[in-house]
């Protein structure tokens, strides 16, 4: 799939899942939603160019889980981030503060 495509995709499913979670934050279809991100947010991480745009996807992934109600997923996703050299210091700190914390998710801005 093309970069293209793939931030197409991106942009669809945080629009569904937005929606979602507007109507109810905790039902089923918003977990899926917010799932089905992640997932496009991990692969997106992937395809990026600059290490903006990694963290940018780094930082979607672990939220996106972490809405999903998937902690265990999020602290996968930081694990394996913060092995990068090119995840800051400061998304590091934030994602293990929401990942500690969950609920603080829906507290802070995307």
């Amino acid at each position: 799939m093309s970069k293209q495509d793939l931030n197409t995709q991106v942009t669809e499913a945080i629009l569904k899942a937005e929606a979602l979670e507007a109507k109810d934050a905790h039902s089923r279809e918003a977990r899926i939603a917010f799932y089905n991100l992640s997932i496009l947010e991990q692969q997106l991480v992937k395809q990026a160019e600059t290490t903006e745009e990694r963290n940018i996807a780094r930082r979607g992934s672990i939220r996106a889980s972490l809405k999903a109600g998937d902690t265990e997923r999020a602290r996968q996703l930081l694990f394996l981030y913060e092995d990068s050299p090119d995840f800051d210091a400061k998304s590091n700190r934030e994602m293990r503060t929401l990942v500690a914390n969950p609920n603080l998710v829906y507290a802070t801005a995307r």
